[in-house]
């Protein structure tokens, strides 16, 4: 038994990092195919990837989670402490499997029998199918195939905002930093903005991206799609180019891309922005980074992503509050029916 366990995890060893490189369907099927033949045997990057919070907390002491969540607002804290007592024993097992999560393969069958590491709801909260069926018809709508709640049907947090803040929008630019294939642009026409400027690095998504304009008759003077991405300085980026929905710049690969700032952009085109959404897989405090006369400048609506890791997660927050600039920061979760979509929402004070 040892010795079958020891070949699967060098088998997961070789394989899944070669799988990883393929387009993104491809690489789903085959590790289904994989789970199939190990009995349901899964890489742990799985069961990290199914646990809220685990990206960006599975590895940070909680003594130091609670240091840092001392500072944010009381209903954040309320909503990331609820994430913490209810999947503490994912997050906690989690910790202590860091670092192995390419290599270590898991019994997700066994584990699902287990109800303390099965996705639940939050406490006040009930799991239904009310999302799931409205993506479902949005889609359809859109002539979508991959798209979620967080953007189609809250719009990243616009949606719960008062009516002054999503009227604030109105007549100025929109950054989509992270446009995917285009379903976040077209939401945000709903807002009657200048131009949407679609920052998207991966020429996979960029193709798609302008596809999804054409099946949805968005005239080319309503956006730009940009193929660079956003950091704190300019300078390159090398990325493996397989499409979706997660496209890590710097991770290395044949893709170049070009990184440049969000201040810079806007001071060599003129922008007036109203609204920055962010969702760059780990890079949102670079580009916030490099955002910051932006923010002092327009003070735009801010909704940033925030669960790809600890410096994202923590960072974002604490440097809008350093800033001292009159901002309202909250945090929210945009999938409450399958919880996982944590997003920082900020617009300037005097819209409150």
């Amino acid at each position: 038994m040892a010795i079958t366990q020891r070949a699967k995890n060098l088998l997961a060893a070789l394989c899944y990092p070669a799988i990883d490189r393929l387009p993104e369907p491809w690489a789903v099927k085959l590790k289904s195919l994989g789970s199939v033949l190990f009995g349901d045997w899964r890489s742990c990057l799985y069961w990290r990837n199914s646990c809220p919070l685990a990206n960006a907390l599975g590895e940070v002491p909680f003594p130091e989670v609670e240091r840092r969540l001392a500072a944010w607002d009381p209903e954040s804290q309320s909503l990331i402490r609820s994430y913490l007592e209810t999947y503490a024993v994912p997050l906690s097992a989690l910790r202590s499997l860091a670092g192995l999560e390419h290599v270590l393969l898991l019994d997700y069958a066994r584990l699902r029998q287990d109800s303390r590491f099965l996705p639940r709801p939050l406490p006040g909260r009930t799991v239904g199918r009310a999302d799931a069926d409205k993506v479902a018809s949005l889609r359809r709508q859109y002539r979508l195939r991959h798209s979620g709640a967080e953007t189609l049907i809250y719009h990243h947090g616009l949606t719960s905002l008062p009516e002054p803040q999503r009227r604030y929008l109105a007549g100025k630019d929109i950054i989509d930093a992270g446009a995917y294939v285009g379903d976040s642009t077209l939401v945000f026409m709903n807002y009657a903005p200048r131009r949407v400027y679609a920052f998207e690095p991966s020429p996979r998504n960029a193709r798609a991206f302008r596809q999804t304009m054409r099946r949805n008759h968005v005239p080319e003077h309503a956006f730009e799609l940009v193929p660079q991405g956003l950091g704190a300085t300019p300078g390159e980026a090398c990325f493996s180019d397989r499409g979706g929905a997660a496209t890590f710049l710097g991770a290395g690969g044949t893709c170049r891309v070009p990184i440049t700032t969000l201040d810079q952009v806007a001071t060599t085109r003129g922008l007036r922005v109203g609204l920055v959404k962010a969702d760059v897989e780990g890079m949102g405090l670079e580009l916030l980074k490099g955002a910051l006369e932006v923010i002092r400048r327009d003070r735009p609506v801010l909704s940033l992503a925030m669960y790809h890791g600890p410096d994202e997660f923590f960072g974002q927050y604490e440097l809008l509050k350093s800033l001292g600039v009159g901002y309202v920061l909250r945090v929210v979760d945009l999938t409450p029916e399958t919880p996982g979509e944590i997003t920082l929402l900020a617009y300037p004070d005097v819209l409150a």
